[in-house]
Parts: C-alpha cells; sequence; structure tokens
C-alpha cells in the first residue's frame, strides 16, 4: 500500500473517463510531483499531466475536467484509490463533497460511504452513501434535495443522475414549507426529469394539504424552469346563485413555442357542463386569441348556449396592418348568468374588423363594423347600423410654409335590418379639410385655424326619402395662451409654480340640416374641460353643431424642480355664448346666449402616498351642482390602498340610458364608492369595496374577502353581491383560491377581478403560462 503525504493538492480527471483519477499525487515534504506509470495504466492510458502549483485551490480545468481536491491520498495495492478528508470533486458548476471517496480500478467508478452532498445552481442533493459509474450516471440513497430558485425541497428513496441531466427519483416528498411537519406535500411514487428537455413526469402523484388529499392522479407532466408544458391544471372552484356549485378541470395543450391552447370543462350544478376553451397565438407578424364557451342543453333554460370571442392582429408591412375584435352570444342573458357584474351593463357587443395603410404623414383605413345588442328593452328601429365598409383618409402635414395643413375625410356605408318590413340603406360621405397657423413665442403661443365640413348623404330605402340631402359650413377658431412660472423653495424643495391663461374663440354657422336622416352615430359628450376647447358641439359626423362663442380657462400646476414631478394641478374654465345654439339632436335642449356651466377640477398627485381628484359642474343661473366627481387615494405601495369616491349628476329622471340611435339625457346619478386593500399583520389581508346608491339607498355591488399567505401557501376567499343594471336582479357568488408556493394555485383567479374593482391595487402571481 502507498500512502501519500497528509498535504492538500488536486488531481485533474478528463469526463470521457468520468472520474478516473489520471494518477499524479503529491509525494515529499518538497511538494514533489510523482506520476507513477502503474496508476497511469490503470487509468486506461490517459496522459499523465503535472497541475501547476500556482494553481493550487483554483479550478483552472476545463469543463470537461473534474478537479479532485482531498486532504489525503491513498493508493491501494489493487489499483483502487482512496480520497480523504473534506474531498471536493468540481466539475464546471457540479461540485461534489464528501469525507471519503473510493475509486475502484475493476469497473472504474467512485464510491462513497457516508454523508455525500452534490450541488450546482439549479439542485442541491445530499444522501448517506453515493455511487458514480464509469458511464457518467450518479445514485445517492435515502437523499433529500433542495431546488434554490423555487425555495423547494424534499427527499426520495433514491436519486439516479444521468450525465445527459435527467434525473430520476423513487418515492418522493416534496413541499416548499418548513420541515418536519409541512402545510402541503407533493408525493410522488416514480419521478423522471429530463434537464435538457426541460420536462418531469411522474406517476401515482398525490398532493396533500394539512394532512389532506386533495388532489390525485396517476400520471403527472409539468415543465421544468419557465417554459409552459401540456398538461392538466390545477381545478377551479366557486359558486354563485344563478348556477350553482362549479368544478373547472383545465388542460394546457403547449401546441408550438408560439401555440398553445387552454381547454377548460365547467360543471355547474344547475346547468350542466360548459365545454370551454382558449386558443392563442403569436407569429412573426401576427398575434391574437381565440375564446369559445359552450353549454349543451342548459338544465334552466333548456336551450344550448354559446359566447366565442376573436382578437387578431396582423401587419403584413411596417405600414399595412389588419385587426379584428368581436363578441358573439347566443342570447341576451350570457353575462349575466356567467359574466358577473363586471359585463352586466353591457347593452352592444361590437364586433369590428379594420385595415389600415399608413404613411409618414398620412393613413388611409377600410372598416367593417356592426353591433349586436344584448339589452331586450332597446326596440329593433333603434339598433345601431351595420358599417359596411367604410374608408377613412386622415392626413396631417406640418411645416408648409409655416402653416400645418390636415385632412379627415370618410365614405360610409351603413345598413340596417329593422325586422319590421324596413330595410335602412345609406351612403354618408364627411369631409373636413384645415389650416392651421401655429404661432409659437418665449411663454406663450397664438394658433389660427380655418376649416370647411361637408357631409352628404345618398339614401336608397326608404325609397319614399329625400335622395342626396346634404349640408356644409366653415369653421373658424383662434386659440391662444400663455404660462408664467416662479420658483419658489430652496435645495430639495424647489417648487416652480405655473399661471396659464388660455383663451378660445370658434365660430361656425347656423345650417338647416332637417332634411338629414336622423343621427346615426352621433351624440353629445358630457360638458368637461377637454370639451370646452373643443370646436366641434358632437361627436359624430351626421350634425355641424353651430357656434358662436369665446372659451376661457385657467390653470395653476405645482411641479417639483428638480424631477419635474407634479403635485398639484388646478383648473377653471368657462364659455360664453355670443348666440343661442339652433341646432340640436333629438331630446337635447340648445343652450341659449349667455354664460355656461363652470366647469373646475383640481388634482393633487405625488404628495407622499395621497392623492386626490375633485370635479365639479356648477351652474351659476339656477346656483346649482350639476355635476360632482370626488376621490380620495391613499396608497403606500400595490398592497395597501384605500379608495373614497363620491358621484353625483344631476340628469333626468325619465331618461332611459340605454337607449341607442337617439339623443337622451342621462339619468340621475348619486353613489358613494370605497374600495380597500389592506395587510393586518405579516401573514392576514383585507379586501372590500361598496358601491351605494344614495339616490336608490340601496348598494349596487358589495364584495368583502381575506387572504392569508405565510411562506409556503396562501389562501384567497371573496364574496360578493351585485345587482344588474340591465334587469335590476341581485345576485351573489364567491370565489375561492389556494396557492401553494413553488406548485401551483388551485381555485378560481381571484388576483384579476381585485386588480380590475380595487383601483391602485396590484399583486405579482406567476401565471401558469408565458405568453406565446
Amino acid at each position: 500500500m502507498l500512502h501519500s503525504q497528509p498535504t492538500r493538492f488536486q488531481s485533474r480527471v478528463k469526463m470521457r473517463r468520468v472520474l478516473v483519477l489520471a494518477g499524479c499525487f503529491a509525494a515529499g515534504s518538497a511538494g514533489a510531483i510523482d506520476c507513477p506509470s502503474s496508476l497511469c495504466a490503470a487509468a486506461a492510458g490517459p496522459a499523465c499531466e503535472q497541475p501547476d502549483p500556482r494553481a493550487q485551490g483554483k479550478h483552472t480545468s476545463a469543463d470537461d475536467d473534474i478537479v479532485i481536491t482531498p486532504d489525503s491520498f491513498k493508493l491501494l495495492e489493487n489499483g483502487d484509490s482512496l480520497f480523504s478528508g473534506n474531498v471536493e470533486a468540481r466539475q464546471g458548476d457540479r461540485v461534489v463533497r464528501a469525507d471519503e471517496i473510493d475509486y475502484s480500478q475493476a469497473d472504474r467508478s467512485l464510491r462513497v460511504v457516508g454523508p455525500v452532498e452534490l450541488s450546482d445552481p439549479s439542485l442541491v442533493v445530499r444522501g448517506e452513501g453515493a455511487k458514480v459509474e464509469a458511464a457518467g450516471t450518479a445514485e445517492f440513497d435515502h437523499a433529500s434535495f433542495e431546488i434554490p430558485s423555487r425555495a423547494g425541497h424534499g427527499s426520495a428513496a433514491r436519486i439516479r443522475l444521468s450525465k445527459d441531466g435527467e434525473v430520476d427519483l423513487n418515492d418522493v416528498r416534496y413541499t416548499t414549507c418548513s420541515l418536519p411537519k409541512p402545510t402541503w406535500q407533493l408525493k410522488v411514487g416514480k419521478l423522471h426529469i429530463d434537464q435538457q428537455a426541460r420536462v418531469g413526469s411522474g406517476t401515482a402523484a398525490r398532493v396533500d394539504f394539512k394532512g389532506i388529499p386533495i388532489l390525485y392522479t396517476p400520471y403527472i407532466s409539468f415543465p421544468v424552469g419557465n417554459e409552459p408544458k401540456s398538461g392538466l391544471l390545477f381545478p377551479e372552484f366557486g359558486q354563485s346563485s344563478r348556477s350553482g356549485w362549479q368544478l373547472s378541470l383545465p388542460w394546457y395543450w403547449r401546441i408550438a413555442p408560439n401555440y398553445d391552447a387552454t381547454l377548460t370543462p365547467t360543471y355547474f350544478s344547475s346547468r350542466g357542463v360548459d365545454l370551454g376553451g382558449e386558443f392563442r397565438f403569436l407569429t412573426g407578424n401576427s398575434k391574437g386569441n381565440v375564446a369559445l364557451n359552450y353549454l349543451p342543453d342548459d338544465k334552466q333554460t333548456a336551450t344550448d348556449r354559446s359566447f366565442v370571442e376573436l382578437r387578431e392582429q396582423t401587419d403584413f408591412t411596417s405600414r399595412l396592418r389588419f385587426e379584428a375584435a368581436g363578441v358573439n352570444l347566443s342570447d341576451d342573458a350570457w353575462f349575466e348568468d356567467f359574466g358577473g357584474a363586471t359585463y352586466t351593463n353591457i347593452v352592444a357587443l361590437q364586433r369590428r374588423a379594420q385595415l389600415t395603410y399608413r404613411g409618414d404623414e398620412w393613413s388611409l383605413a377600410a372598416i367593417a363594423q356592426n353591433y349586436q345588442v344584448i339589452d331586450p328593452k332597446i326596440e329593433r328601429t333603434d339598433h345601431p347600423y351595420t358599417i359596411l365598409p367604410q374608408v377613412a383618409l386622415h392626413g396631417y402635414f406640418p411645416d408648409r410654409l409655416g402653416m400645418t395643413l390636415a385632412l379627415d375625410g370618410a365614405f360610409t356605408n351603413f345598413e340596417r335590418n329593422t325586422n319590421v318590413g324596413l330595410y335602412d340603406s345609406l351612403r354618408r360621405l364627411d369631409i373636413t379639410p384645415q389650416i392651421r397657423l401655429p404661432l409659437r413665442f418665449n411663454g406663450g403661443y397664438v394658433e389660427p385655424a380655418v376649416a370647411y365640413r361637408y357631409t352628404a348623404y345618398r339614401i336608397d330605402e326608404p325609397a319614399n326619402s329625400e335622395g342626396s340631402p346634404s349640408v356644409a359650413a366653415p369653421k373658424f377658431s383662434i386659440d391662444g395662451g400663455m404660462i408664467f412660472e416662479r420658483e419658489s423653495g430652496d435645495g430639495n424643495h424647489r417648487r416652480t409654480q405655473t399661471l396659464e391663461p388660455r383663451v378660445l374663440y370658434a365660430y361656425v354657422p347656423y345650417r338647416n340640416q332637417q332634411a338629414l336622416p336622423p343621427p346615426i352615430d352621433t351624440g353629445q359628450p358630457d360638458f368637461s374641460l377637454l370639451q370646452l376647447f373643443e370646436t366641434d358641439r358632437y361627436v359624430g359626423s351626421d350634425r355641424i353643431g353651430d357656434i358662436n362663442h369665446v372659451a376661457v380657462g385657467l390653470t395653476s400646476r405645482l411641479i417639483d424642480a428638480r424631477d419635474g414631478r407634479q403635485f398639484l394641478s388646478a383648473t377653471l374654465g368657462e364659455l360664453y355664448r355670443f348666440a343661442p345654439q339652433r341646432v340640436a339632436l333629438d331630446g337635447e335642449t340648445p343652450e341659449g346666449r349667455g354664460s355656461s356651466d363652470i366647469i373646475g377640477e383640481v388634482t393633487l398627485t405625488a404628495y407622499r402616498f395621497w392623492s386626490a381628484h375633485v370635479g365639479l359642474q356648477w351652474d351659476p343661473a339656477k346656483q346649482r351642482n350639476e355635476r360632482t366627481e370626488l376621490s380620495f387615494q391613499y396608497r403606500p405601495d400595490g398592497s395597501q390602498v384605500v379608495n373614497v369616491g363620491y358621484r353625483y349628476r344631476r340628469g333626468d329622471p325619465l331618461a332611459n340610458p340605454t337607449t341607442i340611435g337617439q339623443q337622451t339625457q342621462p339619468q340621475p346619478l348619486e353613489q358613494v364608492d370605497t374600495s380597500a386593500a389592506w395587510p393586518i399583520g405579516s401573514s392576514w389581508s383585507l379586501y372590500g369595496r361598496v358601491i351605494f346608491s344614495l339616490k336608490d339607498d340601496a348598494a349596487i355591488e358589495r364584495f368583502g374577502g381575506f387572504e392569508y399567505r405565510s411562506c409556503c401557501w396562501g389562501a384567497r376567499l371573496l364574496v360578493r353581491r351585485s345587482v344588474s343594471s340591465i334587469t335590476g336582479r341581485s345576485d351573489w357568488d364567491f370565489k375561492a383560491q389556494l396557492e401553494l408556493n413553488g406548485l401551483a394555485n388551485v381555485g378560481h383567479p381571484v388576483d384579476t377581478f381585485l386588480v380590475e374593482s380595487i383601483r391602485g391595487y396590484s399583486a405579482a402571481r406567476n401565471d401558469y403560462r408565458s405568453t406565446p
């Protein structure tokens, strides 16, 4: 038996020999290097290499080499080798540590008796013994493992690793909870992981929560890493007053890296089985998705019910784009029964397709559009027209001899079948050229503008109508404003305060438009600061509103002089009409000569965690408030947010807010809206929202819930009651979600609902899919 001196040294091993030592060892007190020929022969002939003494303790070999560093080394008479004392074998990023490693000459393998640890950036394995074969495989008995990136850990009766990155485990236990009594645990009889394909699969898999089995499957397949993989997802569950208990079993299908689908059959105890799914795609120039739900023979309605939604965008070139979006329902009550409170105020669903070519200073679009009306109270004669097609041109040409030229025009074909023996068909041409003269000077601007609006119709049906009515009118405006600034404070508290007056005069002469057909897509916008400085009274192309007024506004801002953040903004505005309005839509009351309502807004931002907005519309003639909006928010971060809001609108108590196709006065409204998301302690959070109608003395929507979160799992429960704005029916439902950190979510995705319902709330959650 040969013995080495107990000096620390390195021995290099070629990976193609799989841990077969090259045989170089230290001998002699002077540290001379001896390379016995017998050991070189035992190593099947690789050339002995003398390590550079300056490289002691450093990994300087190539990635296919293994460097072994023990405290002492023994060469046995039969050719075997024994390394002992803090042995470390390193190959690339993989490191094996043990107290003793035995090399067998007969089968060219390494054996470890006693504690052993293998680690790399993605996995740490510890066992009571290990064997490393010449073929590159390694086996660990009674092993435990850790996955640092997921904070997960577990145990297995046996772990086998191959040099190709495949891992086989027997009798596996996995969790992200602390031991010895984890809150949840995944148990798998046999588990296989292919790290190159980044795919894992197992048999006889079971998930225990609080010692209770909540899921069992004879076969499980899952992705390793962030890449998604086809397989069964965790179920979702909940209950509602309309559909009873519900249970969904989603299955994810990874068709290709840029195509995927999620099939989600859902059982409703009061209705039956809904066959739902979604297909998504992403190519070099296209993206989109198709969602489908089909519920055959609904138990409550005895009909087949369906929902289809399409969204698609394709860029044929950098300038030519096609977009399509649309929804189709089998019946008017789909959203009432399955959509929840978010969709109960929808009265019509748009289907739209558009092809657009964009030049440097102009664009041309071809559009097709129609609607599915789902409010049964809307008469067929009030349904919106189908647009098939519309060709729209927009041009904007700055810096033309100091002027800015613009052109907007559209030719539209409208059709409508009212199902009452009347088929409406007409075409409309609307075109507006414009010339602006932007004059800029230090601290202000003046911009006069001249435009000409021409609108003409060709009416085919009904045949007794006037065939080709038209209207045309010039438009003139002059807009001007100034900005005055002053500095205050010093150092880190420097502020800039501004004073920004603005004046706009606009004139559009009156034109008699009684011969024009009823408005198709034209309405009157709410009076606001934005509308105050518009030169069009209406949104849409069916009417030219007469204007002869001057609008005056004054804005003051408080800005951080260092980074430009705005702390405070206050604006006050009013317009004065020099002549009474004569053009009016059906149901509209024209305004007379004199001053308008006063519009005011105050917005507070960037003051610690507070923000606020106040909007007011005041009628000075009648000395009364017409509209008020108040909102306050306290938000230290996305998980801590409190909102308080108040909305008031005077309106007409007899108005029908769902009427389509004619102008109506809005209904009166007075509501208080409060919502909050707030953590209680380190583990609990509370959520809630109440929308209360002061006019009706009743809650329109209310929900409340809680979340518990520990280091390895979380649970959410949400109960909601809401009133449909169409039918007035009050419904309730609840959603539950269980999240097992490092594994998956179980239950309904509550987070999306909370983000949409509580302004300012955000929660970072991991989806089971990546965007294709």
